[in-house]
């Protein structure tokens, strides 16, 4: 699926073991409860956390692309190892996230690690499955950037 690309366009993506787990309405509910009431960076930190909970993940993250370098990405927050990670900044280029922003949906269930081997994360962590989706925003309330949220499942 190709979505039009325009300033309005968030990303929300996901790397993780996609098969089990919950189903896709307790998905949504645990992310959503897990998120309420935060905002700002508080937010960010609670979604990479129940990203990475709900898909049973390794790594939960947001990052968004850098608006003056578009080659490069920055976590807003990442979930690791059970824990909020250090913030980074990273090349998009030969990464699944790249991806994403021709797209409206991403999907690798398997071998992500070889198929991106210039990836540094993806390959360190031998991360195996990756979803992506975008989000629309309305025209009146416009994202820097284009934003990604996911978690990342190593098998």
């Amino acid at each position: 699926m190709r979505a039009p690309r325009d300033e309005s366009t968030a990303r929300v993506s996901a790397t993780a073991g996609i098969s089990g787990g919950r189903g896709s309405q307790n998905l949504l509910r645990f992310i959503a409860e897990g998120t309420a009431g935060t905002v700002g960076e508080e937010f960010f930190e609670c979604l990479v956390k129940h990203l990475a909970l709900a898909f049973e993940a390794d790594v939960g993250f947001v990052a968004e692309v850098i608006p003056e370098d578009c080659g490069r990405a920055r976590f807003l927050a990442c979930w690791e190892g059970g824990r909020l990670a250090p913030p980074a900044e990273y090349n998009l280029a030969g990464t699944p996230c790249a991806e994403v922003a021709d797209t409206e949906v991403v999907f690798y269930r398997d071998r992500v690690s070889e198929l991106f081997p210039e990836d540094e994360m993806v390959v360190e962590l031998g991360l195996q499955s990756y979803l992506a989706v975008a989000l629309r925003g309305s025209r009146t309330h416009r994202t820097p950037g284009s934003a990604r949220a996911g978690a990342a499942r190593a098998r």
